[in-house]
């Protein structure tokens, strides 16, 4: 179960998220729960801001993708009413802030891609975009969109 598998790593989900626009941090269609675009805020606050190689290194935008995961996971919990209805991970966007020549996306969104792993197992292994942008909203390092399978 998943409530278990954070309750093993350490894991304490940040209390769900609330939009900055006009969206759902997440929507249900039959058993998949897709979740919009999200960015890695912790306590309130980006946690970082700027274009990965540039302001924002590869380790602290690997740990905003980090949080971006614990934040969807918040999101669906809230959405599910319990986080243990989420059987596995189908696909995972990727967003990330860079300026002109960076290459090392990959790096930044294992750290979300193996988190899930972690947490979900196999179930956890996903099918995975990844893309460079020239800026983010609020001038976030990373965003990241997920679709997970429900029971």
């Amino acid at each position: 179960m998943l409530s278990e598998r954070l309750i093993e790593l350490g894991i304490e989900l940040p209390e769900n998220i609330t939009p900055l626009g006009a969206y759902q941090p997440c929507k249900q269609a039959g058993n998949l729960l897709y979740t919009s675009a999200l960015l890695p805020v912790r306590g309130g606050e980006i946690m970082a801001r700027g274009a990965v190689d540039a302001e924002v290194s590869i380790e602290d935008a690997g740990l905003c993708a980090q949080q971006i995961v614990m934040n969807a996971l918040s999101a669906a919990r809230a959405q599910l009413a319990d986080i243990n209805k989420i059987k596995g991970c189908i696909k995972v966007a990727g967003y990330i802030a860079c300026s002109e020549g960076f290459f090392e996306h990959p790096k930044v969104m294992n750290y979300a891609s193996n988190l899930l792993i972690d947490l979900l197992g196999d179930s956890g292994r996903h099918v995975r975009s990844v893309i460079g942008v020239c800026n983010l909203p609020l001038n976030s390092p990373v965003a990241i969109e997920f679709v997970f399978e429900l029971y």
